[in-house]
């Protein structure tokens, strides 16, 4: 299982998610392994990262079901812009033309996350009631192409 790299690099999702093995995501409830779990156990997983000389920047996990797609994970590393996840996804939009619909969920209190999937194009469809451990949330966004 390979992604597509943004620079045009293929490696391996496992070469890739060992990088942060151990780290737990801020603001997420999932780890690397938990992840890695996730992603090899989806046979329709895709990885889509950004990468600036050889340094892994940000990430997005998604799974293309036919014309649809949903988006498991976007992961900004700090040092990142906005600009460069908003430029991922349109690579990401851009490299999979065939799919007509994208899905996610959203923590209800991650303002941040919200106005960038709105910025990219998402919009808000519904909720997923006490959806995460602490019984928050979720909005669910969609972007259709």
């Amino acid at each position: 299982m390979f992604y597509q790299g943004i620079a045009g690099f293929e490696i391996s999702v496992k070469e890739l998610l060992n990088e942060w093995e151990g780290k737990t995501l801020k603001g997420f409830s999932w780890n690397f392994e938990k992840l890695k779990q996730h992603i090899e156990s989806q046979a329709n997983a895709r990885v889509l990262a950004m990468v600036e000389e050889k340094t892994l920047r940000n990430l997005i996990v998604f799974r293309c079901l036919g014309e649809e797609a949903e988006i498991d994970l976007v992961v900004k590393k700090p040092k990142s812009t906005r600009m460069e996840l908003v430029i991922a996804f349109e690579e990401l939009f851009n490299a999979y033309g065939q799919v007509k619909s994208w899905w996610l969920e959203v923590h209800c209190q991650n303002k941040a996350a919200q106005a960038l999937y709105e910025q990219v194009g998402f919009l808000r469809e519904g909720v997923r009631k006490n959806y995460y451990p602490d019984k928050e949330d979720a909005l669910i966004y969609n972007c259709k192409r």
